[in-house]
C-alpha cells in the first residue's frame, strides 16, 4: 500500500476535529461536539463553581493540506475560527478572530470579486506572505483561554 487513500472533505474534516478535540483535552478544555452544524463545530468549554460552565463555540476549517478561506457569514457571531492544516500528516491550527481572519486576508483579497461580490475569499496555495501572516496564530492555546474565561457563567442569575 503507498501511502493514504484520497479522503473527501467530510473525513477531512472528522479528522481533523478529532485532532482538535485531542489537543484541546490535553490542555485542561472540556470538548463537545454539537449534532447538528448550525455554524459551529466544536464547543470548548470550563467547569466552573459547583454549577456553573463557561462555553465557547469555534468554527473549524480542516484541511488535508494548506489552504485559507474566509466567508462573511462569519460576522458579528464573534465565534472563533480554527484552521486546521495538514489533517493528515503533521496537523497545525491557528486560532484567531473573524477579524484578525480578515487581516490574514490582506488588501488585495478584500478587493477582489469574490469578496466584494459573494463575500468569500479561499486561498488554496499558501505563499509565504500568507504563511508569515498565519504565524502569529499558530497553536494560541493561552489566548482560547483567555477568551473562553471572559465568556459568561451559566448557572448566574
Amino acid at each position: 500500500m503507498s501511502g493514504l487513500p484520497t479522503l473527501n472533505s467530510a473525513t477531512v474534516e472528522v479528522a481533523g476535529r478529532n485532532w482538535l478535540t485531542a489537543q484541546l483535552l490535553m490542555r485542561g478544555f472540556e470538548v463537545s461536539t454539537p449534532v447538528v452544524d448550525r455554524g459551529v463545530d466544536l464547543i470548548v468549554f470550563k467547569e466552573v463553581g459547583e454549577q456553573g460552565i463557561r462555553a465557547l463555540p469555534l468554527q473549524l476549517k480542516c484541511a488535508s493540506g494548506e489552504s485559507f478561506s474566509l466567508d462573511r457569514k462569519y460576522a458579528g457571531r464573534g465565534i472563533p475560527l480554527a484552521y486546521i492544516w495538514n489533517v493528515t500528516a503533521l496537523p497545525l491550527v491557528f486560532l484567531m478572530t473573524y477579524e484578525e481572519a480578515l487581516d490574514v486576508l490582506g488588501a488585495k483579497a478584500a478587493a477582489s470579486k469574490s469578496w466584494t461580490a459573494g463575500g468569500k475569499y479561499a486561498v488554496t496555495r499558501v505563499g509565504s506572505d500568507l504563511r508569515q501572516r498565519l504565524q502569529p496564530y499558530e497553536a494560541r492555546w493561552d489566548w482560547l483561554a483567555a477568551r473562553l474565561a471572559v465568556q459568561p457563567e451559566s448557572g448566574t442569575a
